[in-house]
């Protein structure tokens, strides 16, 4: 992952405290409710609103892939 200069931890805590056990229905709402503060925690500016967490999304997700890669080669080495 790039490296991040600064990560907002107060905001993404008060972020947290808006929400209550009963604010979700779904556990994927959940999971991108807080991903988006997540997000918004690392740079406000870049993953705000929808395109945003689209951005933030993405990052994630080519983070995933770049590990799984990794750890897949590692793998494959170990067992040359």
């Amino acid at each position: 992952m790039k490296k991040v200069n600064t990560i907002d931890l107060k905001y993404f805590k008060k972020y947290v405290r808006t929400y209550n056990e009963n604010n979700f229905e779904h556990n994927e709402t959940f999971i991108k409710d807080m991903l988006y503060g997540i997000g918004l925690s690392v740079d406000e500016d870049k993953f705000r609103m929808a395109n945003g967490f689209r951005k933030f999304e993405d990052l994630l997700l080519d983070e995933v892939i770049v590990h799984r890669k990794l750890l897949l080669e590692k793998k494959i080495n170990r067992n040359e």
